[in-house]
């Protein structure tokens, strides 16, 4: 179990919807207070959340259709294990959708725009202890999201929202090699500046082949 303070600040407020409840567990889930396979009953979810029964019934359910969770008859709900065949998938999907928006965003993209993607990495910092992992993973979403709404295409980024949280949880994964927090830098540089020269297919492929790599050294240190 994780520090108490780190699970206050997932607590949901009395008057919470099942929104907020299935958004608490989601994000519980994404930064490992929640671990592989861990079982997560009524109980829990109201001791650490400070969410009631039926709110936590609507969100597993939601939760479970979209492989968060998994349940077990006669057992219980039980946080979903995430496997290399999954980083694989994940990363697949999201660099066709990243790269198909880039080339578009790639053609009309302004030096203000480009201002704006430099000033969010920028706030991404090398040193765990003045920024935790989780808070990293938060600004490396806003980095890629930005560049998707430069795009104004909204069923792209319906489509690739989903794709960012699966994202994010790889990514407390992998950044527990130090050397991956300077390295993302490095690749948001790059995919700056194939931005700004329309060569920016090689450098999100370069990005996630790192990703990617990273991925299978922590997953190989855990076998």
């Amino acid at each position: 179990m994780k520090g108490v303070n780190k699970i206050n600040k997932y607590s949901v407020r009395p008057m919470s919807l099942k929104e907020q409840s299935y958004e608490v567990i989601k994000e519980a889930i994404i930064e490992g207070v929640l671990s592989d396979d861990e079982q997560l009953t009524e109980k829990k979810a109201e001791e650490m959340f400070g969410i009631s029964r039926t709110p936590f019934r609507e969100a597993i359910q939601r939760l479970e259709s979209e492989e968060w969770v998994y349940s077990i008859p006669y057992k219980g709900n039980f946080v979903s294990a995430l496997t290399m065949r999954d980083v694989e998938e994940i990363l697949q999907i999201r660099l066709i959708i990243e790269t198909a928006i880039a080339k578009v965003v790639a053609n009309s993209i302004t030096g203000e725009q480009l201002e704006m993607l430099n000033d969010i990495n920028n706030k991404l910092n090398v040193n765990p202890e003045q920024q935790s992992d989780y808070d990293f993973t938060l600004i490396d979403q806003e980095f890629h999201k930005t560049i998707n709404g430069f795009s104004d295409n909204k069923q792209l980024l319906k489509i690739s929202e989903h794709i960012y949280d699966l994202v994010r949880r790889i990514a407390m994964n992998v950044l527990k090699m130090p050397i991956r927090r300077h390295k993302v830098i490095e690749e948001h540089q790059d995919i700056i500046e194939g931005l700004r020269t329309n060569s920016v297919e090689k450098t999100l492929e370069h990005h996630y082949d790192r990703v990617r790599l990273g991925a299978q050294n922590y997953f190989s240190q855990q076998t």
